[in-house]
């Protein structure tokens, strides 16, 4: 038998290893041992921090990722499988996003650091700007669009805007009713009766494309500006939670067989954005068309789900989205609930057209709608 390293023949005491499958002779053993396979080493070698290495198994080492040494030592694996030696993980201070260390950066006390990289990727307030370490808030994706990333800090301190909904980005606007506006809806705010008429125009324009029978612009109809505060005191229900942006009121006197004199009457909410009062008011407007032409209506959702269709339909039309889709998502009753009744009668009707024609039959015929005096009062919400 002969020695695998010198070629020898073996006489005497040798070593067997098992997993190489080598015979050492005594003389042999007596050569430095290979640090990573612990098989003497002869011939070619290379040497790492006093340690002795065959050329083939030094290639395989691992280097630290930054300062490339060879790992010989204790060091740390990272989840993306960045291994860092012990040497590295004293001397530099850690990303404050990934936690594996950024090279170039001192351990210092109040000092922080980042990779590039992780900067580019990490979550930010949309407001501060300030990087996200801890809990956080989402506008809801659906209703705006995107998603905007919202501190806590931010969150809890600032304002919300009364009219698009979003948190408030730069200077707020407060409206002596205790509502708040962003830059952007206060910009486009209706605060004077002023603009009503051309407003009223744009949105009875807007319903005869819609639906061509609708006949509203002979009907005279008086409008006004109020605070949404008061906007409430209007309603017989007194109680009533929901926030309100429009109103529409009718009032008659009649003998006992027609009426003798009879008003239409719509308030809006005062600082509403121009898209959004045009919205508030082609639902009142369809309120007013509900009154008019079907009578007295007795289905509370029937009457919000039809004239909410009407406005979600505009909305769509002129592609102001976040009223639109939050209109989209409201669950509750009659507004939420009322909207997909009508959307689904849309889609099985397959016209607006068919829609109010469908309404019209029905108050012929008197299911749902029944044939009492014209009286009708609407809000919106």
């Amino acid at each position: 038998m002969q020695c695998t390293l010198c070629s020898r023949a073996i006489e005497g005491s040798y070593i067997h290893y098992k997993k190489s499958g080598w015979n050492v002779c005594s003389s042999c053993q007596r050569l430095p041992v290979c640090s990573k396979c612990g098989l003497p080493v002869v011939g070619m070698q290379s040497k790492e921090q006093g340690r002795v290495f065959h050329e083939s198994c030094y290639t395989k080492l691992k280097n630290c990722a930054l300062c490339k040494s060879k790992l010989l030592g204790k060091y740390v694996v990272y989840s993306n499988q960045t291994m860092v030696c012990a040497n590295c993980l004293d001397d530099w201070k850690s990303c404050e996003i990934c936690g594996i260390p950024v090279h170039g950066r001192r351990n210092q006390k109040g000092t922080t650091a980042h990779h590039p990289q992780c900067l580019n990727r990490a979550l930010k307030c949309v407001l501060c700007k300030s990087l996200i370490d801890g809990p956080y808030y989402l506008e809801h994706k659906k209703i705006f669009d995107e998603e905007r990333v919202i501190c806590r800090s931010c969150y809890q301190r600032t304002p919300t805007c009364d009219f698009c909904f979003r948190k408030i980005e730069g200077s707020t606007h407060d409206y002596a009713n205790g509502l708040y506006s962003c830059q952007g809806c206060f910009a486009q705010a209706v605060t004077s009766e002023q603009a009503l008429p051309a407003i009223k125009v744009e949105a009875i324009q807007w319903l005869e494309a819609f639906y061509p029978q609708m006949g509203l612009r002979e009907i005279p109809v008086q409008m006004g500006l109020i605070p949404t505060s008061k906007l409430s005191s209007l309603l017989r229900n007194k109680g009533r939670k929901t926030r309100l942006n429009g109103v529409y009121l009718y009032k008659s006197k009649r003998t006992a067989s027609r009426v003798i004199e009879e008003s239409h009457t719509i308030f809006l909410e005062e600082g509403l954005p121009w898209k959004s009062c045009l919205g508030v008011l082609i639902h009142e407007l369809t309120h007013l068309w509900q009154n008019v032409t079907l009578g007295k209506m007795r289905d509370l959702e029937e009457i919000e789900g039809h004239a909410t269709w009407v406005e979600f339909r505009f909305l769509e039309d002129i592609e102001h989205k976040i009223q639109a889709n939050r209109l989209f998502y409201r669950q509750d009753y009659p507004y939420g609930t009322g909207l997909r009744r009508f959307l689904e009668l849309e889609k099985r009707l397959k016209s607006p057209a068919a829609v109010f024609e469908s309404m019209k039959l029905r108050s012929s015929l008197g299911s749902k709608l029944q044939e009492n005096p014209r009286g009708s009062f609407s809000v919106k919400a």
